[in-house]
């Protein structure tokens, strides 16, 4: 077993004692002594070969220790204790953003705001506290995503509308204080028209009825004529239609509630003649299980009936449903 007597080195108050290192071999253990507001300091320094200490750097280690240049073991530990200690005790836009999750029932866009966060905020604010941020930073997080990143402004918008949330929550929970200045928008133009004239509903609804046993052509039908969101949809189960009533229960909607909707005679007859693709959902998966949003067939019908390429699906046949319901030309 190796000794543990003391060493004495040619430094003043440096000394050493020998043991095995962690690949057995025998190694120098550097301690230091010295004098500190009156008391008797003894510190280990480092090993010889773990730390490639000696004597002279244990010695000069030992001058700023008494001459207050550098913290004790003692006083290290101490530091990242208190360092710890504020740590936790700050809410950082990261922390906050993870209790905002945490505490938020069907967060909807969770998924899409995650993106958004780790993409664009995190990195910019996220070891930040909100009192930290002032309004300069955040104009020039706004010119960054517009120049820098090229993103359009209804992009940037919905950016800073989160971060403007993250901290509101903070505030509202006064777990910290909150901004004090008002995030200036960028100005958005959504006044984006993708609703379906007469001729491309004509050649979308041909197109569809002739693929009445693909689901995603049965889906959009639906969503047509009652302009109902795709997620709402393919939620819906056989035992939520009614159709002697000709209703159907739409489970845990975007208000969060569970809404009873009726359908004209069209919807019945596609509900009626439609194949059951699942003894569950009226719009599965190919497996039989919850079917999250429209695939890859619906953009094929989509250009398949001419319409412009950046038409998006399911926007495109909710606007229409609401173009033709206001005209009152929904057909039967």
């Amino acid at each position: 077993m190796a000794s543990m007597k003391r060493h004495k080195t040619q430094y003043p108050g440096v000394y050493f004692i020998e043991s095995l290192s962690v690949t057995n071999r025998q190694e120098k253990i550097y301690y230091i002594l010295y004098r500190k507001e009156g008391k008797q300091v003894e510190e280990k320094v480092g090993r010889q070969f773990q730390n490639d200490m000696t004597p002279a750097k244990a010695s000069r280690i030992r001058v700023r220790r008494i001459e207050g240049r550098e913290l004790s073991n003692r006083g290290k530990r101490e530091s990242e204790e208190k360092k710890k200690r504020e740590e936790q005790s700050r809410w950082t836009i990261a922390r906050l953003w993870e209790s905002y999750k945490e505490n938020k029932i069907n967060y909807k866009g969770l998924s899409r705001e995650e993106s958004r966060f780790k993409v664009h905020i995190d990195g910019a604010f996220g070891d930040n506290e909100p009192k930290e941020i002032i309004a300069l930073d955040v104009d020039r997080f706004r010119n960054n995503l517009i120049k820098k990143k090229g993103l359009k402004p209804q992009t940037v918008k919905n950016t800073l509308e989160l971060l403007r949330r993250i901290t509101n929550y903070g505030r509202k929970k006064n777990l910290c204080p909150g901004l004090d200045f008002s995030i200036e928008m960028p100005e958005c133009n959504n006044e984006i028209d993708e609703s379906l004239n007469s001729l491309q509903i004509h050649d979308l609804l041909e197109i569809l009825k002739s693929n009445h046993d693909n689901i995603e052509a049965l889906l959009m039908e639906v969503m047509l004529f009652t302009g109902r969101r795709t997620g709402e949809l393919c939620k819906l189960k056989w035992l939520d239609i009614d159709l002697d009533q000709q209703t159907m229960k739409l489970r845990d909607t975007k208000t969060n509630k569970d809404e009873v909707m009726p359908f004209s005679e069209y919807v019945k007859e596609v509900f009626q003649t439609m194949p059951r693709f699942s003894k569950v959902y009226v719009f599965p998966n190919k497996d039989g299980t919850l079917r999250p949003r429209c695939g890859v067939d619906a953009r094929s019908f989509m250009l398949k009936a001419a319409i412009p390429g950046h038409y998006r699906p399911t926007y495109c046949l909710r606007h229409t449903f609401a173009s033709i319901a206001v005209s009152n030309d929904i057909p039967d």
